[in-house]
């Protein structure tokens, strides 16, 4: 009689494929495909890697956000034509103007203020009609310009501001922005300064003042 040799049931016999173990089919005694299990853990794989960039460029999009520089040109008005309370600009405070809207045609400018005086208001026209703007107006009384710092200083835009103010209103403006006296003084005849602020708003603020000239150089 042929000795009898007892059976390893189907679903518990194993073989080794590499370093892994494969079961056997518990009915049909095949093996699985290796391929089928490589693919399995490929596509899981690249669904990670997708995943985790995705994230990465979510992470990168909220840091430019919250890293964003507002820009703010602030200049005096241009030359007036005389010393009445609203005189208009002379023929040189016009061509200055325009001269200003060249100077700023490509710094994005999104927004406009002036005073209730029509010099500043004649000196942002060409600028304003540039850009197809209106301006804001604010009252140059200081209650006025307390007000016009304070709606600047809400703006998180990478968009140029233009602010057009008066010799005495101008360094107020400049020092509320920085947060630091910065000792400016406009003299009389003095109209062809371009003051530049920076504010760059992030994981920390940072602020610069560039001072420039536009136009013909005043005496």
């Amino acid at each position: 009689m042929t000795p009898f040799t007892a059976l390893t049931p189907p679903e518990s016999r194993r073989m080794l494929f590499g370093e892994g173990e494969i079961r056997f089919h518990s009915e049909s005694g095949r093996v699985p495909s290796p391929g089928r299990k490589r693919n399995f853990l490929s596509s899981n794989y690249m669904k990670t890697i997708g995943l985790s960039a995705l994230i990465v460029m979510l992470l990168a999009g909220l840091f430019l956000m919250s890293c964003q520089t507002t820009t703010y040109y602030i200049v005096r008005h241009a030359e007036k034509l005389n010393e009445t309370a609203n005189t208009p600009l002379s023929d040189a405070g016009l061509a200055r103007a325009n001269v200003l809207k060249d100077t700023l045609l490509n710094k994005k400018i999104k927004y406009i203020f002036v005073s209730d005086k029509l010099r500043t208001q004649q000196t942002a026209q060409p600028t304003a009609d540039a850009f197809d703007l209106s301006f804001t107006t604010f009252l140059s009384t200081p209650a006025g310009t307390l007000s016009l710092i304070q709606q600047l200083q809400t703006y998180k835009s990478t968009y140029g501001i233009l602010v057009v103010g008066h010799s005495n209103t101008v360094p107020q403006i400049i020092d509320s922005l920085m947060k630091a006296p910065q000792h400016i003084t406009i003299g009389e005849n003095d109209f062809d300064n371009l003051y530049v602020v920076k504010i760059s708003k992030g994981p920390s603020v940072g602020r610069t003042l560039k001072i420039a000239r536009y136009g013909a150089v005043s005496p």
